[in-house]
């Protein structure tokens, strides 16, 4: 007689925001309000898609990016366009 077994792995990540490089305060004309915005490669562990498919929304238009020397997107236009 065989036998099954079920195993289930649960993962917890932990992400930690520097101010130095992680996000920026500015205003998304999109979101109409003064957001934190984060780099994409934060965005992408958040909503746990490839940094890939963050620009890919940056490219489409979907979501606000802010371009100083690095990129920022708004992670709210994201939540948003969720909605819709």
């Amino acid at each position: 007689m065989k036998q099954k077994a079920e195993i289930t792995f649960e993962e917890q990540e932990t992400v930690i925001l520097r101010q130095s490089d992680g996000y920026l305060v500015d205003y998304c004309p999109r979101c109409q309000e003064t957001v934190r915005v984060l780099t994409p490669e934060i965005l992408a562990i958040l909503i746990k898609v490839s940094e890939r498919e963050v620009f890919r929304l940056i490219e489409s238009g979907r979501i606000h990016c802010v371009e100083t020397k690095r990129i920022y997107v708004c992670p709210g236009c994201y939540e948003k366009g969720l909605e819709v």
